[in-house]
């Protein structure tokens, strides 16, 4: 028996299909049309379980649930952010700082699931860095602090595009870099990659002070976390399929 995993975005769809005892089955992969794929029975095992975690607008998550439902025949478990969240590790819960989390991204709770489930006792900084950049901050007693959500690369860039006469960038480099620039392209980019950076390490330094801890492990996903992770004066370890690990993670427990 196997289980789908789906990480429904609002611009991009991962899924992964996985064993119950985790064994990746099917590689991730990003689709449009799930009625027109292939790929979502695995070979090795049929698909048993289904579990969505989903931040896309209430009709598309629901023709998701149809779709799925239609093909496969299995009751789609739809994964909302909690209060609390127990892990597989004896005596261990993260905590959430929100009041209402039913407010809060299912994709960043699972971020922080996974992280805390890849570093106990650790005090840890998740960075997913796509659309928008969401940071999480976890200190060393899986209590989740809060975190922040800016503007992604992209996003900033099309913000000054379209609100200056003259601040025209038509192209992202290929490495980021915070140095000062010397022309205009340069001065954008690398203002844009020094405010990412800055307010990781500012939350770095942070939660340094809140768990007392001197080493905090940063963990890294999204499309620019390769460029980003070389800029971080801390341990840091990027996880391309970080939430599909805390939908995994999730599901272990409670289902299981």
């Amino acid at each position: 028996m196997a289980l789908l995993l789906i990480d429904q975005g609002n611009s991009n769809t991962k899924i992964q299909v996985r064993s119950l005892s985790g064994e990746i089955l099917q590689a991730t992969q990003s689709i449009v049309n799930f009625e027109q794929n292939q790929f979502l029975q695995s070979d090795k095992a049929p698909i048993s379980h289904i579990a969505l975690a989903s931040v896309a607008k209430a009709e598309a998550k629901q023709w998701l649930k149809e779709s799925l439902t239609k093909q496969l025949g299995s009751e789609v478990l739809l994964v909302e952010a909690e209060t609390e969240t127990e892990l597989s590790m004896p005596n261990t819960k993260i905590l959430n700082s929100y009041c209402d989390p039913s407010q809060m991204g299912i994709d960043r709770w699972l971020a922080v699931v996974a992280g805390v489930t890849r570093y106990p006792n650790r005090g840890i900084v998740i960075v997913d860095s796509g659309s928008a950049v969401n940071i999480e901050l976890v200190n060393s007693n899986a209590q989740h602090l809060g975190g922040y959500i800016i503007p992604g690369f992209t996003a900033m860039i099309q913000t000054l595009y379209n609100g200056t006469g003259q601040v025209k960038v038509d192209r992202q480099p290929d490495s980021y870099s915070v140095e000062p620039g010397d022309k205009t392209l340069d001065c954008v980019n690398n203002g844009i990659a020094g405010a990412i950076v800055g307010l990781i390490m500012d939350s770095i330094s942070r939660l340094t002070a809140e768990s007392l801890a001197e080493d905090v492990q940063v963990v890294m996903a999204g499309g620019d976390s390769a460029k980003l992770a070389p800029l971080i004066s801390s341990p840091t370890e990027i996880v391309p399929d970080l939430v599909l690990d805390g939908l995994f993670q999730w599901f272990n427990v409670k289902c299981i």
